[in-house]
């Protein structure tokens, strides 16, 4: 079907969020050795530059600066860096990548909540791209009106937004689920299924931005199922 798989680049959104949190609080304490590796990945980008990109909960702005073919050519000298900055910089590398994932088990985060400007942006990119594809548009709703209209609901709707928008919930109803069916020894039925969904929670644990319902939609589509 030609569908594209990810960047190579987007498998390393943990160590490369660990690269950038050393940087940024450890630059003095680096080896010649170590910046010369780090600059190797990021060529495109100074360590200051990469100090203000750095963002914890999305590591995006990271990876969007690391060279691909260094990285192709030099996986295994990357998880090498990343295990020895671990070892001298633990609680860093915790942070790094606990930051960057939170969303899919702090019950509280609400980190994939758009803001009204990302919103309108994304209404520009969908008449932009039915245009290019000679699509013929006639929504209902008038698009210039959409954003306002579903930010306010976003945010005046509480039960809406804890369904929606915190993607944790689905962790834990899951994780309640998984140990009531151990309890009741339903093991065919129903411990199976939620080994497949809790993998697919510890693949977003990996994937470059924190509680983002795309990497998620899996687990909470299939989540209604489990309760046949």
């Amino acid at each position: 079907m030609g569908i594209k798989g990810p960047k190579l680049e987007d498998t390393y959104s943990v160590p490369f969020q660990q690269f950038a949190r050393v940087i940024k609080y450890h630059e003095q304490e680096l080896t010649q050795d170590e910046v010369r590796r780090l600059h190797a990945i990021f060529p495109k980008v100074t360590f200051d530059e990469i100090k203000t990109l750095y963002e914890p909960k999305l590591s995006d702005n990271i990876k969007g600066n690391a060279s691909r073919p260094y990285i192709k050519n030099h996986a295994i000298g990357i998880i090498k860096l990343y295990a020895k900055f671990a070892l001298e910089y633990p609680e860093t590398t915790f942070e790094a990548f606990v930051l960057n994932n939170y969303g899919y088990y702090y019950p509280l985060a609400m980190d994939n909540k758009p803001s009204i400007d990302q919103l309108y942006n994304g209404v520009e990119i969908s008449q932009k791209g039915v245009k290019e594809l000679g699509l013929y548009s006639a929504p209902i709703i008038p698009l210039q009106y959409v954003p306002s209209a579903y930010y306010t609901f976003d945010t005046k709707m509480p039960i809406y937004s804890l369904i929606i928008r915190h993607m944790a919930i689905y962790f834990w109803i899951t994780l309640l689920a998984f140990s009531y069916a151990i309890y009741t020894k339903n093991y065919k039925k129903k411990i199976i299924p939620f080994i497949a969904l809790i993998a697919l929670w510890g693949i977003c644990l990996l994937t470059p931005q924190s509680g983002n319902l795309r990497y998620f939609i899996a687990f909470t589509s299939s989540l209604p199922l489990l309760g046949l």
